[in-house]
């Protein structure tokens, strides 16, 4: 889902993406689900400077909702 072509377009259109859900390993290899909002800082004239990312682990939320 986040791959390269997937990050050149978000570093293109710099807009704020919110609700991406990635598998991610932890490094004793335990799976877990985590939800990611990543916020775009540009520059005056629209250049991409940094972004925030937040992320949640959202594994058990969706194991208990079934």
């Amino acid at each position: 889902m986040l791959n390269g072509d997937w990050w050149k377009n978000f570093v293109a259109d710099a807009h704020p993406e919110a609700g991406l859900r990635v598998r991610c390993r932890r490094r004793d290899a335990v799976e877990l689900i985590c939800e990611f909002s990543l916020t775009p800082l540009v520059n005056d004239v629209g250049e991409l400077l940094s972004v925030i990312t937040q992320c949640q682990d959202i594994t058990q939320q969706l194991e208990a909702s079934g």
